[in-house]
């Protein structure tokens, strides 16, 4: 039971990680895009982010 439990842990984690980031990228290009929110000083516009990321992905 605990070895089972403490090999699931860090899986468990990443996958919590990954969609925390996704939320936080999502809601912040909804909030910009759609609510035409200002977008914070130290981050570019969201289509930037997007575009740099699928860029990473195909190189």
């Amino acid at each position: 039971m605990m070895a089972e439990r403490k090999k699931n842990q860090p899986s468990r984690r990443l996958f919590l990680a990954i969609l925390s980031i996704i939320v936080v990228i999502l809601s912040w290009y909804v909030l910009t895009s759609w609510a035409g929110m200002i977008p914070p000083a130290f981050l570019p516009p969201p289509q930037y982010i997007i575009s740099d990321f699928f860029r990473v992905l195909t190189s």
